[in-house]
């Protein structure tokens, strides 16, 4: 459920972002320097990082790739050093 939930977030993440720069693109040729519209850019910028770092909080707080549900060991062979494994 976990991965679910960050492998999601981090496609909205990605999709947000390559929006957002897409329309960045496409108006930056729109604006005539030392307009009110020059001025607008610098808040559309904060307007596309605050979400995206939302996204990243929320996406760490998820678990993170840390806690993901194939970073953890699965069987005896491959567990911490610092657990004692009884023989076979």
């Amino acid at each position: 459920m976990q991965a679910t939930f960050f492998w999601a977030l981090g496609a909205l993440f990605f999709v947000l972002q390559f929006a957002t720069v897409t329309w960045l693109l496409r108006q930056r040729h729109a604006v005539v320097p030392g307009s009110a519209e020059a001025a607008a850019v610098q808040g559309e910028l904060v307007w596309a990082l605050v979400p995206a770092a939302l996204l990243v909080a929320l996406g760490l707080m998820a678990g993170g790739l840390g806690q993901a549900d194939w970073a953890r060991p699965r069987s005896p062979s491959v567990a911490p050093a610092s657990k004692s494994v009884p023989p076979p």
